[in-house]
Parts: C-alpha cells; structure tokens; sequence
C-alpha cells in the first residue's frame, strides 16, 4: 500500500530532523482514523512493519535547517 500526503508549509525551511515531524503525522492520521490499529501498533515497543521517504523539492542543506526551493510542491 502506499499513501502520499501533500503539504503546503509556513516557510521554505524545515528543519535537518524533519522525520519525527513526518512520523507525528502519520501518527495522528493513523489514530484519527483507525484507533484500534493505532493501539496494536504503538501500544508498547515493538517493530513496525513499514518504511516511509520524503520527497524534498531542490533542497539546500544549510547545518540544521533545510531550505526548500518553495513550501509546497507542484504535482
């Protein structure tokens, strides 16, 4: 199964550990729209079966801030 998620952002920079924030909202979609599989799987510390990647449009990597060619990207 694959799942995309668009977003339009407030600036252009994000920062270098973008990931948790990626995983935070994969996370409440998850428990927004299915609880009982949130549960099963985040109830305690075990393996998740899947993976994730982030597609960033012409990044600049300035230390700890990424800086993005526009906040949101066109399909």
């Amino acid at each position: 199964m694959r799942l995309k998620i668009s977003c339009e952002l407030s600036s252009n920079k994000i920062p270098a550990d973008y990931r948790r924030k990626v995983v935070s909202v994969m996370k409440a979609g998850l428990s927004k729209s299915n609880e009982a599989k949130y549960k099963e799987m985040y109830s305690g510390n075990k393996q998740k079966n899947f993976t994730f990647s982030v597609y960033l449009p012409k990044p600049k990597f300035n230390g700890t801030i990424i800086e993005l060619e526009r906040k949101k990207h066109r399909n």
